[in-house]
C-alpha cells in the first residue's frame, strides 16, 4: 500500500524516528505532520512543541508524571471542595426557579417565538512549554438577537490519556470568561467546575446572584466566545477527545433572560426551545501511526 498509494511509513533506526513516501524522505517530523495534513485533513500537533509550517523540529523527550506535594493536595482539596459547595447552591437557585415556573404562569415562558441557542468547541491549540496546555474555547451564538444570556451548563467528556483523570479535582483545568460575558455580571466559571466523572468536567457560565446590579450580554446570531478553557496535558500521547454531553440536567438551567437588568432572583424561566451542541472537529496529538490506520 506504501508502495501505490504514496502513504507515509515511519519507522525506528535506533536513534531517531524517520518519516518517508514514495516521492521523498522528510528531514523532520514537522514535514510529515505537514503531508499528512494535505493528505487526511486533520490537524495534526506534536504536543512537545506546536508545529509551524516547515519550521518545526521536535524534540524527542518523556514528560514526567507531575508531583504534587502533600500540601499542595491538601490545597486542591479544599479548593475544590468550595468549587462544589458553590455550584451546589447555584444549582439550587435555578431548580427554584425552573419549579416556580410550573407553579406559576408569571414565571414560565409564554411567547411563542423560537429561540434557539449554539454551542461550539473552536480555536484548539497546544500552549506553554512547561507545563503545557491544551486550549480551547467555548463559542456560544442564537437564532436572533433579542434576548440575553443569563446561564448554560456543560459537561465536557475528555480522554484521559492525556489529561488524566479528575482534572478539576487535580486543579488541572482552569476556565475563564470570554470577552464579552468578564464581567461582574456574570460569575467565574472556574470556581464552579467540578468532576462529573473521572473523565468529564461539570461547570456553568451564566449570572452571578449575588452581583447587586447586572447587565447581561446580549445573545447574538454571530458567534461570540463564551469561556476559554486550558488543560495541563500529563502525557504527549493520544487524542483529546472532546466532546459535549448533553443531559436532562444542565438543559433544565440553560436558560435565556428577556431584561438585561432583572434579578436572576425575579427572572422568569426561560428555556430555548433547542440547544445545538457542535462537537468539534476530531484533534489528534503526537501519534503519528494513526495516520496509517485512518488511510487503510
Amino acid at each position: 500500500m506504501y508502495e501505490n498509494q504514496s502513504f507515509i511509513r515511519y519507522w525506528w533506526d535506533g536513534h531517531k524516528i524517520n518519516a518517508a513516501d514514495i516521492w521523498q524522505n522528510f528531514d523532520s517530523l514537522a514535514l510529515a505532520y505537514n503531508a499528512a495534513e494535505l493528505i487526511t485533513g486533520i490537524a495534526f500537533t506534536d504536543c512537545e512543541q506546536s508545529p509551524k509550517f516547515g519550521s518545526f523540529e521536535p524534540r524527542i523527550t518523556k514528560k514526567k508524571n507531575k508531583e504534587i506535594s502533600p500540601e499542595q493536595k491538601q490545597a486542591n482539596k479544599e479548593l475544590y471542595a468550595k468549587k462544589v459547595a458553590y455550584a451546589t447552591e447555584r444549582n439550587e437557585l435555578l431548580n427554584t426557579r425552573y419549579k416556580a415556573s410550573l407553579l406559576d404562569a408569571n414565571n414560565a415562558k409564554t411567547t411563542t417565538t423560537i429561540e434557539d441557542i449554539y454551542f461550539d468547541i473552536a480555536n484548539e491549540q497546544v500552549m506553554g512549554t512547561n507545563p503545557q496546555y491544551f486550549e480551547f474555547d467555548i463559542m456560544v451564538s442564537g437564532s436572533s438577537n433579542d434576548i440575553y444570556f443569563d446561564n448554560a451548563a456543560f459537561i465536557i467528556e475528555y480522554n484521559t490519556l492525556p489529561f488524566g483523570s479528575y482534572i478539576a479535582a487535580n486543579n488541572m483545568i482552569t476556565i475563564t470568561n470570554g470577552g464579552n460575558f468578564n464581567n461582574n455580571t456574570y460569575i467565574n466559571p472556574n470556581s464552579v467546575v467540578i468532576d462529573n466523572s473521572s473523565y468529564e468536567v461539570n461547570f456553568a457560565c451564566g449570572t452571578d446572584f449575588n452581583a447587586g446590579l447586572w447587565n447581561r450580554t446580549q445573545l447574538t446570531t454571530s458567534p461570540q466566545q463564551l469561556a476559554h478553557v486550558k488543560i495541563e496535558i500529563q502525557n504527549c500521547t493520544g487524542t483529546t477527545d472532546l466532546q459535549f454531553i448533553s443531559t436532562m440536567g444542565t438543559t433544565l438551567v440553560t436558560v435565556y433572560a428577556n431584561s438585561p437588568s432583572t434579578s436572576p432572583i425575579n427572572l422568569a424561566y426561560l428555556p430555548y426551545d433547542n440547544i445545538y451542541n457542535n462537537q468539534p472537529i476530531l484533534y489528534a496529538h503526537l501519534l503519528l501511526l494513526v495516520i496509517l490506520a485512518l488511510l487503510q
